[in-house]
């Protein structure tokens, strides 16, 4: 039950939160197609009462993260700055305090989400959301993999 949850969280966190996904370090394939857990309606069997609850999670927990990537932006660009100067090691070990104080909310956001995801869904429509997220997650690293295939036999420019 466990693993089944922490794969719901994953899932969900990455489908409400995709439009930021430009700031992660592997680019999300362009084939991949993004839904939320609201283009499901229909094959989860919501309720009216469920997909309401669901949009003002949607969008609280939307605001939240783009907040917090702001914040994250700000951050990382002030640590790049004080490294530039060679500001010194405190002021730098702060700054990383920071921004490990921003990853932990982000992370945090993700289970309780999920907490409240887990409020909202009846068991059985859980065990679909998790269904539904563990193949879109599948289809995501078989794009990847494929995209990342074709990078390493693409003869590189000298």
């Amino acid at each position: 039950m466990k693993r089944v949850i922490l794969t719901m969280v994953l899932a969900f966190f990455l489908s409400v939160n995709y439009s930021f996904a430009q700031s992660s370090a592997q680019p999300i394939p362009p084939q991949a197609e993004f839904k939320t857990i609201l283009d499901y309606k229909s094959e989860l069997g919501l309720t009216d009462s469920q997909v309401k609850s669901l949009q003002e999670l949607s969008n609280r927990t939307r605001q939240y993260v783009l907040d917090k990537r702001k914040s994250m932006i700000t951050l990382r660009s002030e640590l790049r700055d004080l490294a530039a100067k060679k500001a010194d090691l405190k002021s730098i070990r702060n700054k990383l305090e920071q921004i490990s104080a921003v990853q932990v909310d982000l992370l945090y956001i993700e289970f309780e989400t999920a907490r409240k995801l887990e409020n909202i869904l009846t068991p059985s429509q859980l065990q679909k959301w998790n269904n539904i997220r563990k193949e879109f997650v599948e289809k995501l690293r078989a794009t990847q993999e494929t995209l990342n295939k074709a990078d390493s036999t693409t003869p590189t420019k000298k």
